[in-house]
């Protein structure tokens, strides 16, 4: 019976499973390359890389649910950050009304409200960074009688 020895250094045919975690959210601003290394001590010429892109999605600031009285006009900024700095287009599904108007450069919602119900606003933010990142913003108006 044989026994197999591992010198301190030696690469053996079984590869070793591991584990990495990074926190891309440390990552500073306009980073979009993460570089990951393995280095073998002994053989620094024998170091891998992997490459790892990196596309933080942008973040809504939020905006909490509103009740209204018909006729009255919900007004409100939307505004979103992206912790890489790329810019962000911003989008609005928009309504069934055409009494809602939505600025995508200044993020400023207003809308004359007209009908009773209760409405989910869906907010868009993407970003142009290569393929984008995008994120969604629901934002909850519940429009009652006076």
């Amino acid at each position: 019976m044989g026994h197999h020895r591992t010198i301190p250094g030696e690469i053996t045919e079984d590869p070793i499973p591991i584990q990495i975690e990074i926190d891309f959210a440390k990552l500073p601003p306009l980073t979009h390359r993460g570089r990951l290394q393995f280095i073998d001590t002994e053989r620094p010429a024998n170091t891998q890389a992997i490459l790892l892109n990196v596309n933080r999605t942008p973040r809504f600031k939020p905006i909490a649910s509103r009740r209204v009285v018909a006729g009255e006009i919900v007004r409100f900024l939307v505004s979103s950050t992206d912790s890489d700095q790329d810019n962000v287009t911003l989008t609005f599904d928009g309504l069934s009304e055409t009494d809602a108007m939505f600025d995508e450069t200044t993020g400023l919602f207003s809308w004359q409200t007209r009908e009773l119900g209760h409405f989910v606003l869906i907010f868009r933010a993407t970003n142009d960074f290569e393929s984008g990142a995008e994120s969604e913003l629901a934002v909850e108006i519940e429009v009652v009688e006076d």
